[in-house]
């Protein structure tokens, strides 16, 4: 009894969603059933417009450094200048590092704290580069600590964490 009264109410409830799809010009794809005359108006110029816009861009994925129009407002954005081509999106921090890491087209050696961001470190040691880490005190490292470890292995990257301030 239980079951057949759980049915009748969801396919109550269905056929309200259906009416209420119908009433908004909406085509409910969830569903499989006959289309009734006005959904197929709805599709065919749904399926008009998408045939006459640039649909290229549909089928395949997105450049990886973003549109031109993207570029272009992330160069407003930034109130510079620089050439679009030298503007990379990236998706999250360790993406913007490896981004970074591949730019060098020389891979050199990383000079950074000795307690560093570990994932940095894969990611540095993974490209090629060798880790150095510098001399540092209780405010962090010093000046000439890089200045030691920059002579000693003539390292162009410097990686800096900004540590937590506690008062």
């Amino acid at each position: 009894m239980k079951k057949q009264i759980f049915m009748k109410a969801e396919s109550e409830k269905t056929q309200t969603e259906r009416r209420h799809a119908r009433s908004i010009n909406m085509i409910d794809l969830k569903l499989n059933y006959p289309s009734v005359e006005a959904e197929s108006f709805i599709l065919r110029d749904y399926l008009k417009n998408l045939s006459n816009s640039d649909s290229t861009g549909l089928f395949s994925f997105p450049s990886y450094r973003g549109t031109k129009e993207t570029l272009a407002t992330a160069a407003d954005w930034l109130n510079l200048a620089p050439e679009i081509s030298n503007i990379v999106l990236c998706n999250s921090a360790n993406h913007a590092l490896s981004c970074v890491l591949g730019a060098r087209p020389n891979h050199t050696t990383v000079l950074a704290e000795p307690f560093t961001y570990p994932a940095f470190k894969t990611l540095a040691l993974r490209c090629g580069y060798q880790m150095r880490s510098c001399d540092f005190d209780d405010d962090g490292l010093t000046i000439e600590g890089i200045e030691q470890a920059v002579a000693e292995t003539e390292g162009r990257l410097l990686y800096l964490q900004k540590q937590a301030e506690y008062d």
